[in-house]
């Protein structure tokens, strides 16, 4: 929901996922199903979870991180556009894969596009997730007490989450 609500066009939208490898492929399946049940349309319409991209700039800069996700890594699920209400550029979710340190991870999108990275330790993934320019916000999933410490005490944002409910 953080990714793709609002089209991603929001300044805590999640932007890039962190997931121990083990759970990669488990992940990735379950994210797919979440996003092929969401509804792109019009916004006035009820039942609509993602509307059109908010300037014509955006769709451009939406194309543009699609071509470099499938040049320097691989579009996992979306990256194309749909028929949509004239009037607006509806952008599918879309999930990239990328390598460590790529420009879609430093940047916020303000799109519908989440980036993917895998980690075998969670001091890894705190380490690239703090390298960012701008750490707005930054959660975490764990039963482990220890992870959760570790990750309260190391992430780098203005708002940090632990275990929260979608």
């Amino acid at each position: 929901r953080s990714a793709f609500g609002l089209q991603g066009q929001k300044c805590s939208a999640c932007s890039v996922v962190y997931v121990q490898r083990p759970v990669r492929d488990a992940f990735v399946a379950r994210l797919a199903r979440f996003a092929q049940q969401l509804k792109v349309g019009h916004p006035e319409e009820r039942d609509v979870f993602m509307g059109p991209l908010y300037t014509p700039q955006a769709a451009a800069r939406f194309r543009e991180n699609v071509t470099m996700a499938e040049r320097d890594g691989q579009v996992i699920f979306g990256g194309h556009f749909i028929d949509g209400d004239p009037g607006g550029d509806y952008a599918q979710p879309t999930l990239v894969e990328v390598p460590r340190g790529h420009a879609l991870l430093r940047e916020e999108q303000f799109l519908p596009l989440l980036a993917l990275r895998c980690f075998d330790g969670l001091q890894e993934a705190l380490d690239e997730g703090n390298a960012v320019r701008y750490g707005l916000t930054a959660g975490i999933y764990t039963t482990d007490f220890g992870a959760l410490d570790l990750f309260l005490d190391r992430a780098e944002a203005g708002v940090l989450y632990a275990n929260r409910a979608s």
